[in-house]
């Protein structure tokens, strides 16, 4: 299995490289993934979703390079002590609107104790 990752912030690859001394790491934006289309069976987005300018081209580009799924942990749209304010996290239905737009067929949600992970099927 080969892990790739990408990050906006330069500062957070070394600490990635840590984690997964194996991974190859480079810096980039969601909204314009550096990858030839299909390139991975899967795409991992962890709290990234919310951060974004543009949650729909973000959707757009994990779809294109994804060959079989995209999971997408996320702050559940509710208040919490933990986490991002309520007014920047995202509604599940808008978070099923983007996916059903960029093209995916299914979203599966699975409840964790406080983040929710959103499984997009291709």
């Amino acid at each position: 299995m080969q892990v790739t990752g990408l990050d906006a912030n330069p500062a957070m690859l070394p600490a990635a490289q840590q984690y997964v001394p194996s991974g190859i790491f480079q810096e980039g934006e969601a909204e314009k993934l550096p990858f030839p289309d299909g390139a991975f069976d899967l795409v991992f987005m962890g709290l990234l979703l919310h951060e974004t300018n543009d949650a729909q081209a973000v959707l757009s580009e994990a779809h294109r390079v994804a060959h079989r799924r995209l999971a997408i942990l996320e702050w559940p749209d509710e208040d919490q002590p933990v986490g991002p304010p309520r007014q920047h996290r995202l509604p599940v239905e808008k978070i099923n609107t983007l996916a059903r737009q960029a093209g995916f067929k299914g979203v599966k949600q699975v409840r964790l104790e406080t983040l929710v992970l959103y499984l997009l099927d291709i």
